[in-house]
Order: structure tokens, then sequence, then C-alpha cells
């Protein structure tokens, strides 16, 4: 048992199995963080790239096709901000000191 305010000089060793694949992906995470913003990028601009045509080839005319980029970087933006205020919320506690209110 380790007295309150001490820390362990080493985590507790994941048992044999899939548990040791984990923690080594969750020790070391940025090559999956990279993998997930190069998918995400790549979509992002294939999308972006390739909506207008498949709108005006549905038949949709100039203002139908900017309304919907419109609706696309809006929905966007509005992801984002969602984003800050629950990274906001769930903020480590150990980080509140940081915060400016």
């Amino acid at each position: 048992m380790v007295p309150i305010g001490e820390r362990r000089a080493h985590p507790i060793p994941p048992e044999q199995g899939k548990a040791a694949d984990w923690t080594k992906l969750l020790r070391n995470g940025f090559p999956l963080l990279l993998t997930i913003g190069v998918i995400d990028s790549a979509t992002r601009k294939g999308f972006l790239t390739f909506l207008p045509f498949l709108l005006q080839s549905k038949g949709a005319g100039l203002s139908e096709i900017g309304l919907a980029l419109t609706m696309v970087f809006a929905g966007g933006a509005a992801g984002k901000l969602g984003a800050a205020f629950s990274g906001r919320a769930i903020r480590s506690p150990g980080r509140a000191e940081n915060r400016s209110t």
C-alpha cells in the first residue's frame, strides 16, 4: 500500500497478453494521433474538393453549392467550439491553477 502523497517510481507492470499492447500504445500515443490527423486531413480535403462537383452533377445550382459549403464550414466551427468547451470541462484537476477565469 502506498501512503497518500507518495508516488510509485514505476507503474505496475501489465499482465501478459493484449493489455501489454494497449499500454505501449497509450504510453507513446504520438504515432496514433499522427495517423488520425493525417486521415482526418486527407478526408476533409477530399470532401471539400469534390463536394461542389458532386452537387453540380446532381443538378444543384451555384447558390445551393455555396450554401452547402457554408454549412460544412459552420458545422466545423461549431464542432471545434463544442470540443473546446468539452476539453475545458474535463480538464485534469492538476491544471486547474493554470485556468484563467
